[in-house]
């Protein structure tokens, strides 16, 4: 590929994108009561979904870039499906709040990553 045709893919990408994140955004403002709750959901996208992966690849090379990209994607699903109900069915886990679960299946992906991924050798950490 030369380097216009990689610039003309990477734009029709970001098109794309930006196409995805409006439609869910305006969905999710049309699901939500109040401004409080959108501001309270936007949260989810950068603190729930960017901790974990950042804390953890800062402190280990264990942590790859595919790793902490499915650990986002995991984080923002599950956080948003919790927020808006639709995992909630078991009493106990109502009280448990949506960034909360999204940390946890946050953290359950890098570690599944971590203790499955090929030690490379010469590899001490």
């Amino acid at each position: 590929m030369t380097k216009t045709e990689d610039e003309k893919k990477l734009v029709t990408v970001s098109r794309i994108t930006l196409l995805a994140i409006a439609l869910a955004s305006t969905v999710i403002s049309l699901l939500s009561s109040n401004i409080i709750n959108v501001i309270y959901v936007a949260g989810l996208f950068y603190g729930v979904a960017v901790f974990l992966p950042l804390v953890l690849g800062l402190a280990s090379r264990r942590i790859t870039a595919g790793a902490a990209l499915l650990s986002m994607i995991a984080a923002v699903a599950a956080s948003l499906l919790w927020e808006y109900d639709l995992i909630k069915k078991v009493p106990v886990l109502q009280q448990l709040p949506s960034n909360v679960a999204g940390l946890a299946v946050s953290g359950a992906v890098l570690c599944l990553f971590v203790l499955f991924q090929k030690k490379d050798v010469g590899q001490t950490d």
